[in-house]
Parts: structure tokens; C-alpha cells; sequence
């Protein structure tokens, strides 16, 4: 799943929300934090469970 230009991942993978400094973030476990383009925003929050941790 593509989440901004230069970031793609798997689903199967995903913990959770992080919203830093206004800021959408994928957290993926493992301290790794992949941001999400404002473009992407909805369809990403429609295809993954919403959990957000601030």
C-alpha cells in the first residue's frame, strides 16, 4: 500500500496511527515511523483499522 511518494507498505504489518506536529504517521512496530502524504490521508484511514496514539 502506497502511503506517500516514496513509501510503500504491507498492511499485515501495521500497529497503528501517530499523529506528531500535525502530522500523519503509519507506526510499523520496531520504532519505525512512515509518514502518510495529506493526498493519501483517506483512503489510507478507510483501508486500515483507526487506532491513534498522540
Amino acid at each position: 500500500m502506497k502511503t506517500h511518494r516514496s513509501f510503500l507498505i504491507n498492511p499485515n504489518h501495521f500497529k497503528q496511527f501517530k499523529i506528531e506536529n500535525k502530522k500523519l504517521y503509519i507506526d510499523m512496530g520496531f520504532g519505525k515511523k512512515i509518514p502518510v502524504s495529506r493526498n493519501l490521508q483517506t483512503s489510507i484511514k478507510s483501508k486500515l483499522p483507526i487506532t491513534t496514539n498522540k
